[in-house]
């Protein structure tokens, strides 16, 4: 679990906290069906979803964020994200 999982999101975090946000939502987003894996609550892996989400807007990786902010609501109701959503062009020419 550590070589597939820790390993992966403690890259994808450290990236982040660079500012390189390609590369952290490169490291995260595979990862996203597996964070349950991690234990810890929800709201502790949450953050690391809150953390791929940041780095897939601000790496300008629109239709995946959109992509995830859609599995989040489908999940579990959100004003915040539903604003997210709502801020995102409707057709991205991002990846």
């Amino acid at each position: 679990m550590f070589r597939t999982v820790v390993a992966p999101v403690l890259a994808g975090v450290h990236a982040f906290a660079e500012g390189r946000f390609d590369a952290a939502a490169t490291w995260l987003l595979p990862l996203e069906p597996s964070l349950v894996r991690l234990g810890g609550s929800a709201a502790q892996r949450e953050i690391v979803e809150d953390t791929l989400l940041h780095a897939l807007l601000a790496a300008g990786r629109l239709t995946e964020a959109r992509a995830v902010l859609e599995r989040r609501l489908d999940r579990r109701p959100s004003r915040r994200d539903l604003r997210r959503l709502g801020a995102l062009p409707v057709a991205s020419a991002g990846r």
